[in-house]
């Protein structure tokens, strides 16, 4: 069963001090030793009232000379709540972001679709995985949506293409309530989604989707993905590139409120059907 972020953060501090016991030392020696959080922010990693990201259990490992435990079960708690384990550290850094923009030219960015369209989307996923395996994948994308309903929700922006929003993955009804959940989510000040419509030119994101995160410690990332591995970039001629295409495709997307009107229109239309 899928772990809380609560109870994943609760095991993982709890781990840290047991290490820490054992290496014998205080909290104000493990500063002292080259780690690089507040001893007021160590403390909340220990109590499990904040989450720890893997560099700073990476670091806690070499400071406590763990053998690498804190970072294992970092990755093995993060496994258990669904998420393959190159993309960890993404989700770590999409928990974090300031602003998360997404151009989606194939299906409904995850962190907008309903369990039923998600359901579909990954029933055709990778067929060496089992329906475990899926089912955790599942319970994983929709633990990612607590970001949507948190006090820290980033500001949000999405570019999806129109036949996206025609396909109807799962069946007319799973997309007509995909469809409903967008427009409920885009009425929130810290939502923006705009539509490329099937009738544009050609435009720069033909060659595939991608996010950009504005994280306020490392800075702006652009991230691509396959269906068996991820590629974040923090080098400057990606990350600019990648801002590039983006504004491009701002300028080839309808305005926010015509791209909600045409998404009402297509549902009105699947309703019909």
């Amino acid at each position: 069963m899928t772990l809380s972020d609560g109870e994943r953060a609760r095991r993982i501090g709890a781990a840290i001090k047991r290490y820490r016991d054992q290496a014998g030392m205080t909290q104000r020696e493990v500063i002292a030793a080259g780690f690089s959080r507040a001893q007021s922010t160590l403390s909340s990693y220990e109590k499990g009232t904040r989450r720890p990201t893997a560099d700073d259990l990476a670091e806690l490992d070499r400071i406590l000379i763990t053998g690498g435990a804190l970072t294992d079960l970092w990755h093995s708690m993060n496994r258990l709540a669904g998420y393959a384990s190159w993309f960890v550290g993404v989700v770590e850094v999409e928990r974090e972001s300031i602003v998360i923009r997404e151009y989606a030219p194939l299906y409904v960015p995850g962190l907008l679709q309903t369990e039923g369209y998600a359901s579909a989307v990954l029933s055709h996923g990778p067929k060496s995985h089992s329906p475990e395996e899926t089912a955790e994948q599942l319970e994983g994308r929709m633990e990612r949506q607590r970001l949507l309903t948190s006090e820290r929700c980033p500001q949000l922006q999405f570019v999806v293409e129109e036949h996206v929003l025609r396909r109807p993955v799962g069946g007319r009804d799973v997309l007509c309530a995909q469809l409903g959940r967008i427009l409920e989510l885009a009425a929130s000040p810290r939502v923006t989604v705009q539509v490329i419509p099937m009738n544009s030119v050609e435009h720069h994101g033909l060659d595939g989707g991608f996010l950009i995160f504005r994280h306020p410690e490392k800075g702006t990332l652009a991230y691509t993905e396959t269906r068996y591995s991820s590629d974040p970039s923090d080098e400057q001629e990606v990350v600019e590139g990648y801002q590039t295409v983006w504004a491009n495709l701002m300028g080839s997307a309808l305005p926010s409120e015509a791209s909600i009107s045409l998404i009402s229109s297509i549902r009105e239309e699947m309703e019909l059907q």
